[in-house]
């Protein structure tokens, strides 16, 4: 019945009542058999505390068709998971088709249908993953520290404010270190702060693809079977039947461009290719008919704008700086660490680039990769490009009971191998924006970024420097593991384009994980 349908979903159903209705006859629309207020649970009883033992019952009376209230002694089921909410009431109702049911949440100002077992399991997934984050900090930091999430430190309220900026401006030299993955680089990045000084910059993912036949193969296939006709005691004659196959090769060719686009992108002086890619293979088809277009320009397109994130590194004299977000304590319109204009502007940031990545990893992984290329010979292990857990991300909720700069030692320590020889980007900002031997970029937080924190809570740039050390190893061990397990060969599916994916769905990780702490951009 419902009532036990509700106890196998494990929901807790506060005193509310339940309406039975059960029709005279069978109907072949679905009908709602159960609807139920979800209203903010109160406190947890203590232990001993008397619970409700009844509920009501709506049954429709046999003569007159009419639900009558029946109030039974019948004890609820103790429920096995509490929800706890501070929306207003919302509506749980259970609908019974035909062949099974179904469940949907309505009211509290919701616009979408929730699922209330999968917010919490999405829920305790998201801790599930800072949990083993901190266990990860814990690696990385010294063994006298012991950072905590926020909310289970004893803070100030200024200690909010620093907090917002601290991660942040960490989500920000991540996001700069994921595009130096994709193939930004030092000079790349000059031109790009250079035009966002006065324009508008965007980043514009642009595919193409080709299809075109090759050949035509006919060949004989042999029936397995075979027919043996005896004639007399010593003759036998063997038949086989032999099919003649026609098949028909074409070749299918794929290219994307990442490419920044100072304004309206007008002519090629304001038009800079960051990073490219191609790739052919060759289909076989048993009908003389493409199995895609001759040309699709674009398959795909896709765009976002980031001048806001190169504003976050003008320094003096038209240097590049470390990001240095800060947010504006004296403007009227800031109310609170999260109720601010520099706040909200960073999420949408981050809510927009999130969603380019999305989109270009949506179309490489079901579009392009869904092209059938290969042989049986060597199965690609897909798996490998979905499972992104291992890459640390370094955007936490911390404070720390007493907060200490783990030192200048750490900090080098921690930039390791990736320190550059060449000094900064630009010529200043204090080695904050460095090049790496292959010509990218590696950008950490500069101690300009703790001004104001002394005697706070919050954690200090040199540990979002370890973070981020730590996040660019990680990158680079997923990604030479991806280099093993995919081939770099001029097909579709390679290495290269897989490395794509799993960073910008890595840069999608960070976006959440700041999401998760201060609410997604509205």
């Amino acid at each position: 019945d419902a009532r036990r349908d509700l106890v196998t979903r494990k929901i807790l159903v506060t005193s509310a009542p339940i309406t039975y209705r059960s029709p005279s006859a069978p109907r072949a629309r679905p009908s709602v058999v159960a609807s139920i207020s979800i209203t903010p649970s109160p406190p947890t009883p203590e232990p001993g505390a008397p619970r409700d033992s009844t509920y009501t019952t709506n049954v429709p009376d046999r003569q007159t068709d009419r639900p009558t209230d029946r109030p039974t002694d019948r004890p609820v089921p103790p429920p096995s998971t509490s929800i706890r909410r501070t929306q207003p009431a919302v509506t749980l109702t259970l609908v019974r088709t035909m062949t099974s049911w179904r469940s949907k949440i309505s009211g509290g100002g919701s616009k979408n249908i929730v699922n209330v077992m999968a917010f919490y399991h999405q829920h305790h997934d998201f801790e599930m993953k800072l949990s083993r984050a901190i266990q990860t900090v814990e690696k990385i930091l010294d063994n006298t520290r012991r950072p905590q999430i926020a909310s289970d430190v004893h803070h100030r309220y200024d200690d909010k404010y620093s907090l917002a900026e601290f991660v942040t401006n960490t989500s920000l030299a991540s996001q700069l270190n994921c595009l130096s993955r994709l193939g930004l680089n030092a000079e790349q990045l000059n031109t790009l702060c250079a035009w966002g000084a006065s324009h508008s910059v965007s980043l514009v993912f642009t595919a193409k693809e080709y299809c075109s036949f090759v050949r035509e193969v006919k060949r004989e296939v042999e029936d397995p079977r075979k027919h043996v006709t005896q004639i007399g005691g010593s003759f036998n004659i063997t038949s086989k039947v032999v099919t003649t196959v026609t098949e028909y090769f074409w070749k299918f060719e794929s290219q994307w461009e990442l490419t920044a686009i100072k304004g309206v992108g007008e002519g090629d002086a304001n038009q800079m290719i960051i990073a490219q890619e191609k790739g052919a293979c060759e289909l076989k088809t048993s009908t003389k008919t493409s199995p895609h277009s001759e040309a699709t320009v674009p398959a795909a397109t896709h765009s976002v704008n980031i001048t806001w994130l190169l504003k976050q590194l003008g320094g003096n004299g038209g240097a590049i700086d470390s990001p240095n977000f800060s947010i504006d304590r004296d403007k009227s319109t800031c109310a609170t660490p999260r109720r601010n204009e520099d706040v909200t502007a960073a999420l949408e940031h981050f809510n927009r680039v999130s969603d380019w990545g999305d989109d270009i990893a949506s179309y490489l992984k079901h579009n392009l990769f869904n092209v059938p290329q290969r042989s049986a010979e060597r199965p690609l292990s897909m798996g490998a490009i979905e499972d992104t857990d291992s890459i640390f991300v370094p955007v936490l909720p911390l404070l720390e009971a007493e907060a200490e700069a783990a030192g200048d030692i750490a900090l080098e320590e921690a930039k390791g191998e990736e320190q550059d020889v060449n000094g900064s980007v630009g010529g200043g900002g204090g080695g904050a924006v460095t090049n790496t031997p292959e010509g990218g970029v590696v950008v950490t937080l500069s101690g300009a970024a703790d001004e104001g924190t002394a005697g706070g809570r919050c954690l200090q740039s040199v540990d979002a420097n370890a973070f981020l050390a730590e996040e660019r190893r990680s990158m680079r061990a997923k990604c030479d593991d991806i280099s093993q397990a995919f081939p770099s060969d001029g097909s579709i599916v390679t290495a290269a384009n897989c490395v794509v994916v799993v960073t910008l769905t890595h840069i999608k990780n960070v976006a959440i994980s700041l999401w998760g702490r201060y609410g997604p951009a509205k």
